[in-house]
């Protein structure tokens, strides 16, 4: 999440795009619109300034009707390729190969929704994402199969298990892509918002509530706005009375499990302000309380 391009003013901003052609030289005009969506497409800083409004499609050279024919006009393959649920091997700290995969859902999520924003998202196949998506739900006694195999399935229950550090961007990645498929009614969503408020601890923070648990939860801002998203996208916001009450530093017990492992500063995991900007996004939702509450990312919402 990026601030709006409101905040600066045309010539600051013009200079903050300009930074994008310099960080990727190889960015000149290609030979057909299907490459500029992939060049889109595979590159994560590319991706969030589209989302965020910082980069609209002209930059690419993109419109609806040409990013649509595009994507018509290439092979079912090709299509699809960026829609796909992609399973990677996972290496120990040691270098030594885990006996685990992952599922990139960041990439898929980001993929998905820039896909959206050009129009073209009922051009690709997702069932089979969404198939393997919904299995990955943890609702038994036991972890989906091919996934981190040390963690306790309670603790994880009703919450999605992707890539195994961070339940709580799991499940909003998941979510992500289910709500913009249209699939979100096919999950058990009371289990997938209590598992959610499991990890809250209150003043708006969200992280590991228990030692040993063997996730890699910063506490910070990032978890609480992936609690706010998934929160939002399950209509449950009203379920968590201090969201945009939230402290300035992150979860106290991640503090103690994390910080010393891992050697990051306390100082720059703090909230960012996050919980004032929940405050005012909140404080600008009509008093009806069966209106939905819009996605923190959308345009001028912060």
């Amino acid at each position: 999440m990026l601030p709006p391009t409101n905040l600066f003013t045309a010539a600051a901003l013009e200079k903050l795009r300009t930074q994008f052609d310099k960080s990727f030289p190889h960015a000149g005009p290609p030979a057909t619109p299907l490459q500029q969506m992939y060049r889109l497409l595979g590159a994560a800083a590319l991706k969030g300034a589209f989302l965020n409004g910082w980069l609209t499609a002209d930059y690419f050279g993109l419109d609806r009707d040409t990013a649509r024919r595009a994507m018509t006009e290439a092979a079912p393959r090709t299509r699809n390729f960026r829609v796909e649920l992609r399973e990677i091997g996972f290496a120990s700290h040691d270098g030594i190969k885990a006996n685990y995969t992952t599922l990139d859902t960041h990439d898929l999520a980001d993929n998905t929704l820039c896909l959206q924003k050009l129009g073209c998202l009922d051009l690709v196949d997702a069932r089979p994402a969404i198939e393997t998506l919904l299995r990955h739900q943890v609702l038994a006694n036991s972890l989906p199969p091919g996934r981190r195999p040390d963690l306790d399935p309670k603790l994880l229950h009703g919450l999605f298990e992707t890539s195994g550090f961070d339940p709580i961007q799991d499940t909003w990645e998941s979510l992500v892509l289910l709500e913009t498929f249209g699939a979100l009614d096919r999950i058990d969503r009371e289990g997938c918002v209590n598992g959610i408020l499991r990890f809250h601890y209150g003043e708006g923070l969200f992280g590991s509530v228990r030692t040993g648990d063997q996730f890699v939860i910063w506490g910070d801002a990032r978890d609480t706005f992936f609690a706010f998203e998934s929160l939002r996208m399950l209509n449950a916001l009203d379920r968590v009375k201090d969201l945009d009450n939230g402290s300035s530093a992150p979860c106290p017990l991640h503090n103690r499990q994390k910080t010393a492992r891992r050697g990051r500063s306390l100082g720059r995991n703090g909230s960012l302000g996050l919980p004032a900007a929940v405050r005012a996004h909140l404080a600008r939702t009509p008093g009806n309380p069966q209106a939905p509450v819009r996605s923190l990312r959308e345009p001028g919402n912060i």
